[in-house]
C-alpha cells in the first residue's frame, strides 16, 4: 500500500487547539468539505461490502486539500470468497450503543449501522469544534462516564437532552448553528432510532447533505476567516467570540505595504520611535500660602496658664538657690512639678496635630497620583508589555 505522506490525523484539525497551532488559515469551510471528503471516503468502503469496525479519530488522515484517506485497513471487516474477516478490536467513544455491553468484539460480524455511528461522531467533531455529542453536563446523581451515556442514549445536544439529565457544556458551539437536515440526521445518529436495522444516517446521505451546506456558506462580513451556514441570519462565531471570547478561528492579517509578511523589527522600529510624554511636572509644596486657624479661648488660657506654671518653676528654683540653699532638693521636685507637669497635651492640640497627619497624607495621596497619571508611568509599563510581547514572538519557533 503507499505510504501517507502529506496527511495528518483528523483530530489534528478538529481540535481547536491544534488547528490554532498548526493550521491557521483552516477556515469552517474546510472543515465541512473535510467532513464530506471524510464521508464519502466511508461509503467507498462500504459500497465495496466491507466494514471498517474499528472507527477512531487515528484511522482518518486529512492533507492540506481536505483530501481524505483511510489507514488501518488490517483491522476491516473484509469479506472475500463468500467469507467474513471480522474487526475484533474497537475504540469504546467510538462504540454504538448496542455494542456497548460486549466485553469483547470477538466472533462479532458488524454492520454498516455500526460504522455509520462512528461516522456521526468524526463529523460532529469536525463540525461542532471537536466536541462529543454524548459529552455534557449531567443533571442527576454521581458520574456519568462516557461510555455509560453513550449506552443509554444520552444525547448532550438532542431535543430530548433535558428530558435524559443532559445539557451541553458551557460555551459550546451547537447543531443549531447547522442546516437543520444535518441536525435531524444527528438526531437519527444518536439516539434509540438509529439502533434499529439500518436506522442511522447512511455515509452517501452525509455526502449529500455536506455538499448542500458546502454550497450555502457564508463569508461573514466583520471577518472573512468566518464562514457559516448562510441560512443563519447572523455569524455564529462572531456571537461565540462575543458570548465567551472563545477564538476558533484566527485571523490572518498583512503586514501594512500589502507584503503579506510580517516583520518584528520594522514594528518594534515604529513602536520605540514613539516619543515618551516625560515626567509630571515638579509641585512645590511651600509655594502655597496658608494662615493657622486662631485658638478657641480655652486654649489660649490653657496656654498662658501653662506659661505661668513655668514661670513659677523657674522663679522658685532660682529663689531658693539664692535665699536657701539648704531646700534646693524640695525646690527641684516643687519646680519640676510645676514646669513638666504643664507639657499634658490639650485636645486642641491633638484635634490639629490629627488634621496636620491627615493633610500630609493627603497630600502624599495626590502627589503620587500626579506622578503616575501626569507623568510617564503608564507609558513606560505598556512599552515594557511589548518588550514582553516580542521576546514571546522570538520565542516562538522553540
Amino acid at each position: 500500500m503507499p505510504k501517507v505522506s502529506g496527511s495528518e490525523p483528523i483530530h489534528h484539525l478538529y481540535s481547536p487547539s491544534h488547528r490554532k497551532q498548526r493550521h491557521p488559515d483552516k477556515d469552517w469551510g474546510f472543515l465541512v468539505n473535510t467532513a464530506r471528503n471524510m464521508a464519502a471516503a466511508f461509503e467507498t468502503i462500504h459500497s465495496h461490502g466491507h466494514i471498517i469496525g474499528d472507527v477512531n479519530p487515528n484511522l482518518v488522515f486529512v492533507a492540506g486539500n481536505s483530501v481524505v484517506k483511510l489507514i488501518d485497513c488490517d483491522s476491516f471487516q473484509v469479506v472475500a470468497s463468500g467469507k467474513h474477516y471480522l474487526c475484533e478490536v474497537g475504540v469504546p467513544h467510538f462504540t454504538p450503543p448496542e455494542l456497548q455491553g460486549h466485553s469483547t468484539f470477538r466472533g462479532l460480524r458488524r454492520t454498516k449501522n455500526h460504522d455509520n455511528f462512528g461516522l456521526a461522531i468524526l463529523i460532529f467533531h469536525v463540525l461542532l469544534m471537536g466536541r462529543h455529542p454524548f459529552s455534557g453536563v449531567y443533571s442527576g446523581s454521581g458520574d456519568m462516564p462516557l461510555e455509560k451515556a453513550i449506552a443509554q442514549f444520552r444525547y448532550a445536544f438532542g431535543r430530548n437532552a433535558a428530558s435524559k439529565g443532559m445539557a451541553p457544556p458551557p460555551n459550546s458551539v451547537t447543531p443549531a448553528m447547522l442546516p437543520g437536515a444535518i441536525a435531524t440526521f444527528f438526531e437519527r445518529a444518536f439516539t434509540e432510532q438509529g439502533a434499529q436495522p439500518d436506522g442511522r444516517p447512511l455515509a452517501r446521505e452525509w455526502v449529500a447533505e455536506l455538499d448542500s451546506l458546502r454550497g450555502q456558506l457564508r463569508t461573514c462580513g466583520q471577518d472573512s476567516v468566518h464562514k457559516y451556514f448562510g441560512g443563519l441570519t447572523s455569524c455564529p462565531w462572531c456571537a461565540q467570540e462575543q458570548h465567551s471570547g472563545i477564538y476558533f478561528f484566527i485571523s490572518l492579517v498583512p503586514a501594512a505595504g500589502g507584503t503579506g509578511t510580517f516583520s518584528l523589527g520594522q514594528a518594534w522600529a515604529r513602536i520605540v520611535a514613539v516619543d515618551s510624554p516625560g515626567g509630571a511636572p515638579a509641585v512645590n509644596p511651600p509655594a502655597f500660602q496658608v494662615r493657622p486657624k486662631p485658638l478657641p479661648p480655652e486654649a489660649v488660657r490653657a496656654k498662658t496658664v501653662a506659661f505661668l506654671r513655668k514661670a513659677a518653676a523657674v522663679a522658685i528654683f532660682v529663689g531658693c538657690l539664692v535665699f536657701w540653699p539648704t531646700g534646693f532638693i524640695l525646690a527641684m521636685i516643687v519646680s519640676g512639678i510645676l514646669f513638666f507637669g504643664s507639657e499634658t497635651p490639650s485636645s486642641e492640640k491633638r484635634v490639629r496635630q490629627a488634621a496636620l497627619d491627615t493633610a500630609r497624607n493627603d497630600l502624599n495621596a495626590v502627589q503620587h497620583r500626579w506622578n503616575t497619571e501626569g507623568g510617564d508611568g503608564k507609558f513606560q509599563a505598556r512599552l515594557m508589555e511589548l518588550a514582553g510581547l516580542r521576546r514571546e514572538y522570538e520565542g516562538l519557533a522553540k
